[in-house]
């Protein structure tokens, strides 16, 4: 045992500097991440929705989404992410804070992919210096800071997916391939584009050519499978793909591609502006696109097959009918991360500069990055600034406040939340929902139908997504009902339990 200890010692000194910036990362994104949970601070949309189809995986059935879209037969009709079969397990371990724990995990690996293509490029130098740049950037900040995304998970495996690409290790590139494919439907979309950089990129290697156009058809015909036929097959009545978000562009994505071909001053125009009726949202696309910029991606342009990369990626952000997509929150910039790291490293070791300049330019810029994560953000328009969410620095964070700034015990909280049976049907306020998501039928109050409690949190100000005047309106409505009863009540906490 003595012999393993020193031995993992040795190996960590010989490593420290991967192994210390992990490290320090790993506890900032667990004191953002995961105080938010404990905190009351995730939200049903989306973590709750996620939880519960990992408890229905865990006990060998289909999750039937009943915190959203209750007119879809099967929660893949939502997202195709049968990635999350596979990590169903671990909520025996880890419980509602399975996927927060994954996402961390999954960004701290990230990382270090990160670390190996800057390396084996460079040097271990920069390579360090790489890694902690891409552990400061904004979109890991904003991702984490709302609940758990497999935007983020699917994305922090591309690192390693454009790591073997380059080393031409296509038994590696195959299996990460398939797990990124697996993760999420959109991204077969964005694997073709990857794949085709680097396509277009090869020298006169026929075999590697060959191998590589082969997964540009893969990742279309699963997108356009899973897109045309599965996911409308389990999107209930409507049968259709629910997250069409382009309709400036067109109806269908065919339409969508014949307006970008046929009418490139009008894409440029919708890409770069702000084509909602609204001028708060001005400003919102230039700030992600500053944000990007300052934050490494100057230098892309050195590196044309990363903006090949990143059309799909900006595409989605700008071109969508939802102006919070368009801006620095949530999980939202996230892909946005490793291509900002990668191709801002490869660039500048590109540049005719000593290496102590490019040393110093690469610092400068890892600084800058962490400044927009702390100012930038803080100070966007995008959708409201939650400090509390963010702010891991901030002593608020740690404490027992609600968006009021009321205070309210933890403890009761949780104490109160096990005394409801894992069997009961539940309907809960959003902020309670993901404590309560590993059930078989879990509801986001209002909607209560069958449910036998219903939990709440009157003193939260986010009521989403019921306006406050209807929550009150329906809390007295049940406290004069005969069907329910008062299990408990405080100023904080109100528990409803259906009379048999």
């Amino acid at each position: 045992m003595n012999s393993i200890f020193k031995a993992a010692l040795l190996k960590f000194k010989e490593n420290s500097n991967i192994f210390i910036p992990i490290l320090i990362f790993g506890i900032i994104y667990s004191l953002i991440s995961l105080i938010n949970h404990y905190c009351f601070r995730t939200y049903a949309r989306d973590l709750g929705i996620f939880t519960n189809a990992l408890y229905d995986y865990a006990h060998f059935q289909w999750n039937k989404p009943t915190v959203l879209h209750l007119e879809l037969e099967n929660i893949l009709g939502d997202h195709f992410t049968l990635i999350s079969i596979l990590f169903a397990p671990l909520i025996y371990i880890f419980g509602t804070y399975t996927l927060l724990i994954i996402q961390i995990v999954s960004i701290l690996l990230g990382g270090l992919g990160v670390y190996k293509i800057i390396e084996n490029k460079i040097d271990k130098t920069f390579a360090t210096i790489a890694i902690i740049h891409f552990f400061s950037i904004w979109g890991i900040y904003s991702a984490l800071a709302f609940d758990a995304h497999y935007s983020v998970i699917g994305t922090m495996f591309v690192p390693w997916l454009i790591y073997y690409l380059l080393k031409k290790n296509n038994l590696n590139s195959i299996l990460i391939f398939i797990i990124i494919l697996l993760t999420k439907e959109n991204f077969s979309i964005w694997l073709f584009f990857i794949v085709l950089s680097f396509l277009i990129t090869q020298e006169n290697n026929k075999q590697q050519k060959s191998f590589l156009f082969a997964l540009m058809i893969i990742s279309s015909t699963y997108f356009y499978f899973v897109i045309s036929n599965i996911m409308p097959s389990l999107s209930g009545e409507n049968n259709e793909y629910i997250h069409f978000d382009y309709t400036i562009l067109g109806s269908d994505f065919q339409e969508v591609i014949k307006t970008i071909i046929i009418k490139p001053y009008y894409t440029i125009k919708v890409f770069l502006g702000n084509f909602l009726d609204n001028s708060l949202y001005d400003f919102l696309k230039t700030e992600t696109i500053l944000a990007f910029l300052l934050s490494g991606g100057f230098l892309i342009f050195r590196k044309p097959q990363y903006i090949i990369i990143l059309i799909p990626i900006f595409g989605q952000k700008f071109f969508n009918s939802y102006f919070s997509k368009w801006g620095l929150f949530n999980h939202y910039s996230i892909e946005l991360v490793p291509i900002i790291a990668i191709s801002f490293y490869l660039a500048l070791n590109s540049l005719k500069l000593n290496t102590t300049v490019k040393l110093r330019v690469a610092i400068f810029i890892t600084c800058i990055s962490f400044l927009i994560s702390v100012l930038m953000v803080r100070n966007s328009n995008s959708v409201k600034y939650r400090e509390i969410n963010y702010e891991f620095y901030n002593p608020k964070h740690y404490k027992s406040l609600s968006y009021n700034k009321s205070s309210y015990s933890y403890k009761t909280l949780y104490k109160e939340l096990a005394r409801i049976s894992e069997n009961s049907i539940v309907s809960a306020q959003s902020q309670m929902l993901p404590h309560l998501a590993l059930r078989d039928k879990i509801y986001e109050f209002p909607v209560i139908l069958d449910a036998q409690y219903i939990v709440l949190l009157p003193m939260e100000e986010n009521k989403y997504p019921i306006k406050n005047d209807k929550y009150f309106q329906k809390i007295q409505e049940l406290k004069m009902l005969q069907d329910w009863m008062i299990q408990y009540e405080n100023d904080f906490l109100i528990i409803f339990k259906r009379v048999d």
